[in-house]
């Protein structure tokens, strides 16, 4: 596979592996707030509609993790769609120490502060610390009726089975390779971003690169193969027409005293 883009990803490296020339990865990133987005608009708008669409369906299909500190997201990739958490987190360093401190902040708050986005595709993504936390705003863990997941190791385990799944239709529809459906930051704010830089969501801690380079070539093949015209099939007409032959082939041309009459 041949990737032409403007910047770098991290399987990217995999090209050295070994070249297919007929398959070319055109990579160019477009992003669409939910906010803007109207059906029958433009194709970009009915793209991010569908992705929309079969995204929420999907997260409205999981048990949901209380406490205000993560939300979903969701990764289209060849075919499938993965689900992670997004959570928030503040950077600071404390005098006389070495590294860098990360402290958590609710969604809510994240739109009013210097924040940055952490992803988690599975539970060996959080410190053990984390994955046990029950995460509560205000100060309190209320009592919850809504059978929501108390911990994200609890999320991760309900939702197990449908963390992955498959949607070929929705790719091949419009042509996709990966995209990111996500919260942003601010009062409902849900964007759609098609062909992001997959190492900005750690999306390598789910699909290593050698893997993610190949499962996107086999993906591309497939999407070029679905788009060329199948060729209609040759009638005896056609086939005769294409060796020089036409209607008259074949047959006695009638004579110019036309038909002679039979004797006796």
């Amino acid at each position: 596979m041949i990737i032409k883009s403007p910047f770098k990803d991290y399987y990217d490296h995999c090209v050295g592996f070994g070249v297919d020339k007929a398959v070319v990865f055109n990579r160019q990133t477009e992003s669409m707030p939910l906010r803007e987005c109207h059906k029958g608009h433009s194709a970009l708008s009915d793209i991010v509609w569908n992705i929309s669409s079969e995204s929420s369906q999907l997260i409205d299909s999981l048990v949901e993790l209380r406490g205000g500190y993560f939300a979903p997201v969701v990764i289209g990739f060849c075919g499938k769609l993965y689900v992670g958490l997004k959570g928030y987190v503040i950077e600071s360093q404390t005098a006389g120490k070495v590294g860098i401190r990360e402290t958590r902040v609710a969604l809510h708050e994240a739109s009013r502060l210097n924040v940055k986005a952490r992803y988690y595709w599975k539970p060996a993504d959080f410190s053990a610390r984390d994955i046990d936390c029950e995460w509560k705003t205000g100060g309190y863990v209320s009592l919850d009726s809504r059978g929501r997941a108390k911990t994200v190791g609890d999320w991760f385990s309900r939702n197990e089975k449908n963390l992955i799944t498959d949607k070929p239709d929705l790719f091949f529809e419009h042509g996709l390779t990966y995209f990111v459906f996500e919260q942003m930051p601010g009062y409902r704010s849900t964007q759609v971003t098609l062909n992001p830089v997959l190492s900005d969501y750690n999306f390598q801690r789910l699909m290593d690169g050698v893997t993610a380079f190949q499962e996107l070539s086999m993906h591309i093949a497939s999407l070029n193969s679905a788009n060329v015209r199948q060729p209609e099939p040759i009638t005896d007409k056609l086939r005769a027409m294409s060796k020089g032959f036409d209607d008259r082939s074949f047959r006695k041309a009638p004579s110019r005293e036309g038909r002679i009459p039979p004797k006796g």
